[in-house]
């Protein structure tokens, strides 16, 4: 069975969404439930994001079905706005920005154009936390995480 690319993308940038907690699981479960309605075939792992109940487990497992590990530049720049407005939200989580940028990093699962800059950000955060200036402070940090996370708004 063949997937429309948007649902496959989606779904890439949901599990990580919802691995890094910048998505309600709700909202995952409602997007998989809108996908069923519109398809004729359903894909058993789009039925078992729908009745998931949010658990996070089998949530990531189905999605991990549906869409590859890697996030295309399509689907990081869509996992980016996701990130830039839970940040909007939480204005005091650059820690929660830079660690969830971090961990798609170690897992690959970024294009290989942006790892660098993702590494550095949670490295000079950690010194400026630290009271280690020679990066920046955290301020500086913050204003360079926001910069990158700006570069891809719409």
């Amino acid at each position: 069975m063949t997937l429309p690319p948007e649902l496959v993308r989606e779904a890439a940038v949901y599990r990580e969404a919802v691995i890094d907690g910048i998505v309600p699981r709700k909202d995952i479960v409602a997007w998989a439930d809108h996908w069923l309605m519109l398809l004729d075939d359903l894909p058993e792992a789009l039925v078992d994001v729908a009745y998931s109940k949010g658990n996070l487990s089998r949530l990531t497992n189905a999605l991990r079905e549906l869409a590859p590990d890697r996030l295309d530049e399509p689907a990081f720049t869509l996992y980016m706005r996701l990130l830039a407005a839970w940040y909007e939200r939480h204005p005091k989580g650059i820690r929660g920005v830079t660690q969830a940028l971090y961990r798609l990093a170690v897992d690959k699962a970024v294009p290989e154009s942006v790892s660098d800059d993702i590494y550095n950000f949670d490295d000079y955060l950690d010194l400026a936390l630290d009271g280690h200036y020679g990066f920046g402070t955290v301020e500086d940090v913050e204003k360079d995480v926001l910069a990158f996370l700006n570069s891809y708004a719409s």
